[in-house]
């Protein structure tokens, strides 16, 4: 349908620029980082080293644990994109048909219920991600 392929590469190239920008630069800069500062307060203190780094299995268990509820939350919000998109795509080139039989009430009432879900869907998506920034903070906050 083309309401999933437009959902799909919209969302697509959301992602690949993502990557592509600041994504590869930290994927490289992040392990270097960490590992010359756990290396640098492994010299000036073992101890105070590893009170640091208690908190860490916590912040492990939180990515695992919002990783799989953020991503299927995404994949809802771009299922319902798809069909929104799908649904504005049927009726631009069905017009003269939705016309012919008087139906611009019906789907215009169609239109708001799909947009009402793919809003609730975002909203979803976008009270997880509230969540778990707040939460990591206040784990490194810890260490």
């Amino acid at each position: 349908r083309t309401g999933d392929l437009m959902s799909r590469v919209i969302n697509d190239i959301s992602a690949v620029r993502v990557l592509l920008g600041p994504g590869v630069l930290n994927l490289v800069n992040a392990p270097l980082y960490y590992l010359y500062a756990v290396v640098l307060m492994l010299s000036m203190d073992v101890r105070m080293t590893l009170a640091a780094v208690l908190p860490y299995p916590l912040l492990i268990w939180a990515v695992r644990n919002f990783r799989g509820k953020i991503l299927t939350a995404s994949l809802r919000v771009q299922e319902q994109m798809a069909e929104l998109s799908n649904h504005v795509q049927e009726n631009l080139s069905g017009m003269h048909v939705v016309k012919a039989y008087n139906q611009e009430a019906n789907q215009t009432r169609e239109f708001v219920g799909l947009n009402e879900d793919f809003q609730e869907k975002n909203l979803e998506l976008a009270r997880l991600r509230g969540l778990i920034n707040p939460f990591m903070q206040g784990i490194s906050g810890l260490t």
